[in-house]
């Protein structure tokens, strides 16, 4: 049963995903050809947060057997994650820097022995109750639309 679909948006973030990796893969290159460390450091630091966020970011979830839940993230690697193992979520319901806020609905759930998970709320959700007790959630601090 599906509860979690991002929807479109995952292709964007997939494009600047794949956006760093090439440039990554481009710095390794040079790295390599001129025996020099900075290309290499550069590769690391675009490689490095595009494979964590294409790991961690939520892009359809499945409740299979109300124990288990079948993940899909950005890079398209699926996990298949107990619900037990799931640790207590935190939502949160703006982005707020120095300049900005906006309403950004997310919510982080640590994964027992794994990378957590990351939910965009914006995203379709089919079956909020059981996306609810998916992840931990009671609704009482849920966003509302």
């Amino acid at each position: 049963m599906n509860i979690y679909k991002y929807g479109t948006l995952a292709w964007v973030w997939r494009g600047f995903i794949a956006m760093g990796v090439i440039l990554a893969a481009i710095f390794l290159a040079a790295s390599v050809a001129s025996w020099s460390l900075w290309p290499f450091v550069g590769a690391v630091a675009l490689a490095a947060p595009s494979l964590f966020f294409g790991l961690v970011v939520v892009v359809r979830a499945d409740l299979i057997d109300g124990q288990t839940v079948l993940i899909r993230t950005l890079v398209f690697y699926p996990r298949r994650i107990a619900l037990d193992r799931l640790g207590p979520s935190r939502i949160r319901r703006t982005y707020v820097s120095d300049s900005v806020e906006f309403d950004a609905p997310r919510v982080w759930v640590p994964v027992k022995g794994g990378l957590p998970l990351y939910f965009d709320l914006l995203g379709q959700i089919p079956d909020r109750q059981a996306f609810l007790k998916a992840i931990g959630q009671t609704g009482t601090k849920w966003p509302r639309r």
